[in-house]
């Protein structure tokens, strides 16, 4: 999926980090027509504009998890009835080389076959300033973290130090 943020569809963004000179990176997440769910990232010019240097067309997405959940349908009386996914990303930084990092959630994304049952994870993606994925960070750009057990892991922000150690936070 490339396109611009639509809100016919449920897009969101919810943090905002600023590069050295004066980029815009906006973080969240992207719906299809179907209602998945993928991680977005969107760098803007310092006049507002999407900058196309970035992934070709100033968005990247990262599909972290087949699970696409299912459509919300509000005459259901049931309220596992409808569920959407849980994949998006939360909170984005700009280290000192210019990579960014992006914390999120998703389904577990090492699980073949997703289901509403599957626990949700945290994701650490590291890209490079062009919106490619950094493949030196983890395992091929990504990081996967579990707490175990724990059916809504959550992480609401990320920081780094001075020597770009990232530290997150969250439940």
């Amino acid at each position: 999926i490339k396109r611009a943020l639509d809100p016919e569809n449920d897009d969101r963004l919810w943090s905002v980090a600023f590069g050295p000179d004066n980029e815009i990176y906006a973080v969240g997440y992207l719906a299809t027509e179907t209602g998945d769910r993928q991680m977005g990232v969107a760098k803007y010019t310092t006049e507002g504009e999407l900058d196309e240097s970035f992934d070709d067309d100033g968005i990247a997405v990262f599909n972290q998890s087949t699970y696409a959940g299912t459509a919300d349908d509000p005459t259901t009386t049931t309220t596992n009835e409808a569920d959407a996914p849980v994949e998006e990303g939360r909170d984005i930084v700009v280290q000192s080389d210019g990579k960014l990092v992006i914390v999120g959630r998703a389904e577990d994304p090492l699980e073949a076959a997703p289901t509403r049952d599957t626990l949700s994870d945290l994701v650490f993606l590291r890209l490079n300033d062009d919106g490619s994925l950094d493949e030196s960070f983890g395992t091929m750009g990504r990081t996967i973290v579990s707490f175990g057990g724990t059916p809504e892991d959550q992480v609401w922000g990320v920081d780094i130090d001075a020597d770009d150690r990232v530290y997150a936070f969250g439940s």
